[in-house]
């Protein structure tokens, strides 16, 4: 009984070393042409779902990882503008925590939906919405806060579009 214990322990341990040490390939990105940038988007999307598959509170050195590497590839791809304007403040509270999360689902949103890509209204959109599903998602441990329960309620209405985009 003592070595099964012992066994278990130690196979989450090493699951825990071999997931951590996944989180490692997030440190850089090699060159700084838009081929390396592309190159890099399969792990700028794992680092974004990476950030939007933990608490907000949870593994902080790992999402700090995560963050760094998708961030970089964000400033550096020239596929992709991202627009971030004044409501986005508003809707996450100054929040820094809460910013991040909302980059990591422009990110996502970006990649996943490469034919709206570009068009601002519409990824802003999407990233509201993806951000409001993580925000409301208990697991995540975001309180509640008047400005996501007023996206609630536009949402709810199905006026979300004209809430954000106005």
């Amino acid at each position: 009984m003592k070595r099964l214990i012992l066994s278990i322990l130690l196979f989450g341990f090493v699951g825990n070393i071999s997931f951590s040490q996944n989180l490692l390939g997030f440190e850089n990105i090699s060159g700084n042409d838009r081929n390396d940038f592309k190159a890099a988007e399969p792990k700028a999307l794992e680092a974004a779902n990476y950030l939007l598959s933990t608490a907000i509170d949870e593994n902080i050195q790992d999402r700090e990882k995560a963050l760094k590497y998708m961030l970089m590839w964000m400033e550096g791809t020239p596929d992709f503008v991202f627009y971030i304007d004044e409501n986005i403040t508003v809707f996450t509270r100054s929040n820094e925590l809460l910013l991040k999360v909302y980059m990591a689902c422009l990110t996502k949103e970006s990649l996943a939906n490469r034919a709206v890509a570009n068009n601002r209204d519409e990824i802003k959109l999407k990233s509201i919405e993806a951000f409001m599903d993580y925000c409301l998602d208990p697991e995540n441990r975001v309180e509640s806060y008047r400005q996501l329960e007023k996206l609630v309620r536009a949402r709810n209405k199905n006026k979300l579009r004209e809430f954000v985009l106005n």
